[in-house]
């Protein structure tokens, strides 16, 4: 419980930097990354929670090149309206199923940088040989493991602009 609180206070930090990048969330599969995710999207006015396992979620990214016209399907797709007042969250599960997925991430950081965006996988280090350009150099908030069997905390950043 300790560390599920630490990884709660992970995500509020991160949800109040200025500077917030896409963050990718890893570890073993039905450790609890989807569960700590979508509790914490509830503190979102809007989210939208995108399952990768899913064909119809991954055509969104297969489909699509441009991250404004993805975005912008999505909140079509899900019936909802973009609040520019209150921050939405794009959370997007079992991104290991998608290297394209993995790809888009730094645009969503560079061209709609007021969306917050959360991506949960596992495996990822065998997804990532397939991802032809991997966003790491600035564009996403370091990779953390999540694993709630052990007492460790996340990582915690030392600067406030990564």
């Amino acid at each position: 419980m300790t560390f599920y609180r630490e990884a709660n206070r992970y995500l509020q930090d991160w949800k109040s930097n200025n500077y917030r990048k896409p963050l990718i969330i890893r570890g073993a599969r039905q450790v609890g990354k989807t569960t700590l995710v979508k509790e914490f999207a509830q503190e979102y006015g809007q989210s939208i929670l995108l399952n990768l396992e899913k064909q119809e979620h991954r055509d969104y990214f297969e489909r699509m090149e441009d991250a404004r016209r993805i975005v912008d399907s999505l909140y079509l797709s899900f019936n909802l309206k973009r609040k520019k007042e209150e921050p939405n969250l794009l959370f997007i599960d079992a991104i290991q199923e998608s290297p394209k997925a993995i790809q888009m991430l730094r645009y969503f950081y560079e061209e709609i940088p007021e969306l917050h965006v959360i991506a949960a996988g596992s495996l990822l280090e065998f997804a990532l040989r397939d991802v032809q350009s991997f966003p790491i150099g600035g564009k996403i908030k370091r990779i953390f493991p999540y694993a709630p069997a052990t007492s460790r905390p996340p990582p915690r950043d030392k600067t406030s602009a990564t």
